[in-house]
């Protein structure tokens, strides 16, 4: 088992794992963005990686070839949502990140016969499923092992269109809200490029990890308490984890019927 962490901020001395940098302005839903001066600099003393994991107009595409070319030599791996960057990196360098896409082993394999052998896969799957892909698949497997679920994102600016439906300029781009059906608590974020929602639960593999030792497992700091911040970082390796924090693991135990993609 290999870890990678997304940071929720600069202070990178207490990521002790290897790095996994959102790109400014080419992603979306994460505390904090690096541009490429800062992750060619950082590169100099770590190893470092990328994701992109915007859906890109074609100004965005025509733009981001330049910054890829300045990554190329200090990136180690990309990980990649808009398959229209596949023929930009080297596919030895792409982790194919398609979310709530990849989720069996005929995905995961087309994929692998098209050159693209390193993918994440969804994290809203029973651990028996994962176990049959992880076993019918010689791809490189990664998945968001310890993070806040990512249910939605749209590149529409949605709290700014409920703000002036209500004519209320008081309400933050950061908010909670309240799922009817489940009463569950969620995370909506708008950025200049679109709208998040994230669960506020946490999702944690750690009561599993015996299974997950042919995998590479992110773990993403977005959008955590100060408080679940610490605990993950010192205990993001320990099987009691999902004793120390609030976790929602319903996938892991409850198969879902409908998903998206194609088998």
């Amino acid at each position: 088992m290999k870890y990678f962490m997304i940071p929720s901020d600069k202070e990178l001395d207490k990521y002790k794992e290897e790095l996994v940098l959102p790109l400014l302005n080419y992603s979306i839903g994460f505390n904090v963005y690096f541009d490429k001066e800062e992750i060619i600099n950082i590169s100099k003393s770590r190893k470092v990686n990328v994701i992109i994991n915007r859906l890109l107009h074609k100004e965005d595409i025509d733009s981001i070839k330049s910054v890829l070319d300045s990554l190329k030599d200090s990136v180690n791996l990309f990980f990649i949502e808009d398959l229209g960057l596949i023929s930009m990196i080297d596919k030895d360098k792409i982790v194919l990140y398609q979310n709530h896409i990849l989720n069996n082993y005929d995905a995961v394999n087309y994929f692998n016969s098209l050159g693209i052998k390193n993918v994440v896969i969804n994290n809203d799957l029973t651990i028996d499923e994962i176990k049959e892909i992880d076993s019918k698949t010689s791809s490189n497997l990664f998945i968001f092992g310890i993070n806040k679920n990512n249910i939605m994102y749209s590149r529409r600016k949605l709290i700014s269109s409920y703000r002036d439906f209500k004519n209320d300029q008081s309400i933050s781009d950061n908010n909670i809200i309240v799922e009817d059906i489940s009463k569950k608590e969620l995370i909506i974020k708008e950025e200049d490029k679109g709208t998040t929602i994230f669960t506020k639960e946490i999702f944690s593999i750690n009561d599993y990890l015996d299974s997950f030792n042919n995998f590479n497992v992110i773990i993403n700091f977005s959008n955590f308490t100060s408080e679940e911040k610490d605990i993950v970082l010192s205990n993001y390796s320990n099987k009691e984890l999902n004793k120390m924090i609030k976790v929602n693991n319903y996938f892991l135990m409850n198969k879902i019927i409908y998903k998206l993609g194609v088998k």
